[in-house]
């Protein structure tokens, strides 16, 4: 374009000189004529960029480098066509943060329709958010532009790649799968077994009134309520980020997202109901859903995967050791790229913890008291977790 208004201001120049130096009424019609086509050119590139209305289509999901069909739709409804027309596209993956932009470039003509196709492709999976960030409009001799920020944006998922992992369950979690236990060091809500006594506060529930220590001591007692622990399985997904650690490599939350779904997968092929958990900065909470098909597993797949990771002081493990909860679960398989040796440990008389850790070093199994620390590669992901016991 700079080119082209050098150009212009030369033609005006040499048109202004001959006709001074020449009187010539040649000289000054070309010098009248192209003010008149300049003036046209600019006031028609004001007009049409209000007279064109552009939208993005985008196929909903996309597989892992694979090249995705997108388009842009532009209508012009006025009569006047566009030589060139300049579409700056942004790209944002809300789960790991990669950013990208990209130019498109064409013309449409008066009254019609147009369709620009276009390719998008992502090394990992995600969601990506595309946006029209600005659309910049050119006269025939590139001269003036004007622009419109249309803001149009849509959204594609791009989907993880699911491998099979071989698991086998531990004797205890088969034998238990029928029985009913509860936590030594919760308190909850389960009347069927007593965790104390205390004396009753404003807070209790005249229910929990225990009347015989009442009749006893001369002043109300109420029974302390035990947490029934299910035996179930609860996959956790860290989607936190340690403070002052930064954000982790694409990479690395690409084959945690990918472990997670590949683990809940096969745990439904091997006909083990489960739950998955995570935490939400939306809701600023842990979130927990059963799994009973891959379909519930699906559902989910979109919400996590337009989660930003953000630095927070607290994990996923210590929003669920937190947590009010009716019922804790006899095992968890935690999935994290850093865990907390001191953290994991309150879990000890509660359930049995495998823990699967990202990172870029070679892999290693690291086996201690109650606790299982399985370390997987992204690039070796699928041969490190080839078999899992549980």
């Amino acid at each position: 374009m700079l080119k082209s208004r050098i150009e212009g201001l030369i033609w005006f120049i040499l048109i202004s000189f001959a006709y001074i130096y020449s009187d010539s009424y040649f000289a000054l019609f070309l010098f009248i004529m192209s003010v008149v086509i300049l003036l046209f050119l600019g006031i028609s590139t004001k007009i049409v960029k209000n007279k064109v209305k552009i939208s993005l289509k985008v196929p909903d999901t996309i597989n892992k480098d694979t090249l995705g069909d997108c388009y842009l739709e532009a209508k012009n409804t006025s009569f006047l066509p566009i030589s060139k027309v300049k579409c700056r596209l942004s790209f944002k993956n809300l789960m790991t943060g990669e950013e990208g932009k990209e130019e498109v470039y064409f013309s449409i003509n008066g009254k019609a329709n147009e369709n620009i196709h276009w390719h998008i492709r992502s090394e990992f999976c995600g969601d990506i958010e595309v946006k029209v960030e600005e659309v910049v409009y050119y006269d025939y001799l590139g001269v003036f532009s004007t622009s419109n920020n249309i803001l149009s944006h849509n959204n594609i998922i791009v989907l993880p790649d699911i491998f099979y992992i071989n698991i086998e369950l531990l004797e205890s979690t088969v034998e238990n799968s029928e029985s009913i236990f509860y936590s030594i060091s919760q308190k909850g809500t389960d009347s069927s077994e007593i965790f104390g006594i205390k004396e009753y506060t404003p807070e209790d529930n005249l229910k929990n009134i225990h009347w015989k220590l009442t009749s006893k001591f001369d002043e109300l007692i109420v029974k302390e309520l035990s947490t029934p622990i299910d035996n179930s399985i609860l996959v956790l997904l860290e989607t936190s980020t340690p403070v002052g650690k930064g954000r982790e490599l694409p990479k690395t939350l690409d084959a945690m997202i990918e472990t997670f779904v590949s683990l809940s997968k096969s745990l439904l092929e091997n006909d083990r109901i489960h739950s998955v958990g995570w935490f939400d900065p939306e809701v600023e909470g842990l979130l927990i859903a059963e799994i009973y098909t891959v379909d519930d597993l699906s559902n989910l797949l979109r919400g996590l995967l337009k989660i930003e990771r953000k630095e927070n002081q607290y994990s996923c493990m210590d929003y669920y050791i937190n947590m009010e909860k009716d019922s804790v679960f006899s095992h968890i398989v935690y999935i994290t790229s850093e865990y907390s040796e001191g953290v994991v440990k309150e879990l000890a008389n509660e359930s049995q913890l495998t823990v699967l850790q990202c990172e870029d070093t070679q892999k290693r199994e690291k086996v201690t008291e109650d606790t299982s620390v399985f370390t997987f590669t992204p690039e070796s992901m699928e041969e490190d977790l080839r078999q899992l016991m549980i």
